[in-house]
């Protein structure tokens, strides 16, 4: 990332892939997500969503929240694979139980919208409400607007579960969805 950014020395994007990659072959979780976001921007050479797809779903399986937020984003997306909400759902889901507050956003507005997940507002409001209280500013915005769809009951209710959540500890490596 030195090399990316020009760090102690001229930047050099593509060598700066090349770096990454052997990394990321090795095994480097924070190095595969980093391509994949290098590959998916087209930094350091021509834009690869598949190849970002691929190195999101690496870091996904090694259990990365960051990774399943991203590999996520791409499936609901359809960007460098076939668009699936479903088994976005389900690698969101694992980065929200985590505590990780973008993919708490993302599955919040997922069961607002009834996309991937059942509509509950419910559940909604409580993954946002998480998503807020970790930093996630989208998170605050879109509880606010489903305050005005729910009762103070359904609130009450999500408040109540928000509050009793706990992060899980992520799953091992071999219980990976595909």
């Amino acid at each position: 990332m030195m090399r990316a950014r020009g760090q102690g020395g001229a930047a050099n994007p593509a060598e700066a892939n090349q770096y990454l990659q052997a990394a990321a072959e090795q095994g480097h979780i924070q190095a595969q997500v980093a391509l994949g976001q290098r590959l998916q921007a087209g930094e350091g050479g021509a834009k690869d969503e598949a190849g970002a797809v691929r190195w999101y779903r690496e870091a996904a399986e090694a259990a990365d929240p960051a990774g399943q937020f991203r590999l996520a984003k791409m499936l609901l997306e359809g960007r460098g694979v076939s668009a699936d909400a479903r088994e976005a759902g389900l690698w969101i889901q694992k980065a929200a139980d985590q505590g990780y507050a973008p993919a708490q956003a993302t599955l919040g507005q997922m069961h607002l919208e009834g996309k991937g997940m059942p509509q509950d507002y419910v559940r909604a409001h409580m993954w946002l409400n998480l998503a807020a209280a970790g930093g996630d500013g989208s998170g605050a915005s879109l509880r606010a607007k489903l305050n005005d769809l729910m009762t103070r009951e359904q609130i009450a209710q999500a408040q109540d579960l928000a509050r009793d959540w706990r992060p899980k500890a992520a799953a091992p490596p071999s219980a990976g969805v595909r």
